[in-house]
């Protein structure tokens, strides 16, 4: 989980729809 181009065969996009698919992380973060 650190970047979704990085990876490459495995598409983790946990940069910008990040706050979209996990609502939840964004209230862990803050």
């Amino acid at each position: 989980s650190q970047g979704w181009t990085d990876t490459g065969p495995t598409p983790e996009p946990t940069v910008t729809p990040d706050p979209m698919m996990h609502p939840r992380a964004e209230l862990e973060s803050a």
